[in-house]
């Protein structure tokens, strides 16, 4: 046979890989598989794994001054400026520009345009108030209060904020005596506390803030007045305190309601008024109708009137009832003390 036909026989069989060796048909077959010397003949086989060769460099560290650095393998690799040199020559390091210049080092990784190095704890951001923003991290708290009617406009880079009000305290309940008789209204109910955390999208480009005012005391025979509702836009709503009911000879000077629970995450009632005094007897006297405390406290004082008529003492701090008034074995009208406005307050988290 001519090695033309030998070429043309060796052709028409077929080649096949198997466990990393190359097979080739010797023989026609259905589903022989090498390495079965009878239809294959083995053409290449995988060789022994060699001995594994030593690290190029090693991993890279900061460089160092009056440090010994080897040009290995493995070489020395270190990190200056926030790029990376692979050490050419083995050295005890002086200055590295020096060095460098030197044929010591070479660079193998440089740092690219905008890139930010480790050794500055990110000082080295452009605008480190957007990247806060895009992050949505917080670089700032700022608060806003508010202690009369107005607009809360978020300040710039507001992510979320946390909105705290409490409504105007009640009035206190004023009295009217009589001789030989003992009479006290009731203390002014403390406005309500709610709080609310939102975000910048709830708040939108503003909200309308209003702040409720603290109730007037009641004169000589009158009940109190409630006090005014403290809100930022519906969001975060805190209802006032009622007023205090006054003391005379018709009626007993119950201290008025706390505000009812308004609008928010935390939505509390205000605190109630104290009672205050009926009593047909000159003898008895105890102090009464102290105006209840809101979350910030500061309720009026209880008072005792001895032989005369005190006007009730007003609230002394947001959202507080004022003090009731009284009246010992004297026919004056004396007037219960004010409850104290409300109060609204904005903590907020921004990006600058």
């Amino acid at each position: 046979m001519n090695q033309k036909s030998s070429l043309r026989k060796i052709l028409q069989f077929v080649s096949k890989v198997s466990t990393a060796n190359t097979y080739l048909a010797i023989a026609p077959n259905t589903n022989q598989a090498p390495p079965n010397a009878t239809y294959w003949l083995v053409l290449s086989e995988k060789g022994e794994m060699g001995d594994t060769g030593p690290a190029a460099w090693s991993p890279p560290t900061a460089w160092v001054t009056t440090t010994a650095y080897t040009a290995g393998p493995p070489a020395s690799a270190v990190v200056q400026a926030g790029e990376t040199y692979v050490c050419l020559a083995s050295h005890t390091s002086g200055t590295f520009a020096t060095d460098l210049a030197a044929g010591k080092w070479i660079k193998v990784a440089q740092k690219g345009s905008g890139d930010l190095s480790s050794a500055n704890n990110l000082s080295d951001v452009a605008n480190a108030a957007l990247a806060r923003g895009n992050i949505g991290a917080i670089g700032v708290v700022k608060v806003q209060k508010f202690t009369t009617s107005g607009t809360y406009t978020p300040s710039v880079g507001m992510l979320y904020c946390i909105i705290e009000c409490v409504g105007g305290g009640g009035g206190g309940g004023g009295a009217v005596g009589a001789s030989g008789q003992y009479f006290s209204g009731g203390g002014g109910g403390s406005g309500g506390y709610s709080r609310l955390m939102a975000t910048a999208s709830a708040i939108g480009a503003s909200k309308t803030v209003t702040v409720g005012a603290g109730g007037a005391g009641g004169p000589g025979s009158e009940n109190g007045i409630a006090g005014g509702t403290t809100s930022v836009g519906t969001l975060c709503v805190a209802n006032g305190g009622a007023g205090g009911f006054s003391g005379n000879g018709s009626q007993v000077g119950f201290g008025g309601n706390g505000g009812a629970p308004g609008t928010g995450d935390v939505a509390a009632a205000g605190a109630p008024g104290a009672s205050g005094m009926y009593s047909t007897s000159q003898t008895i006297k105890t102090p009464n109708g102290a105006g209840g405390s809101s979350f910030f406290g500061g309720g009026g004082m209880g008072n005792t009137a001895n032989g005369n008529a005190a006007n009730g003492n007003a609230a002394r701090n947001y959202g507080s009832g004022g003090g009731a008034a009284a009246s010992d074995t004297t026919v004056a009208a004396v007037t219960g003390g004010g409850g104290s406005s409300g109060f609204a307050i904005i903590t907020e988290f921004c990006t600058q």
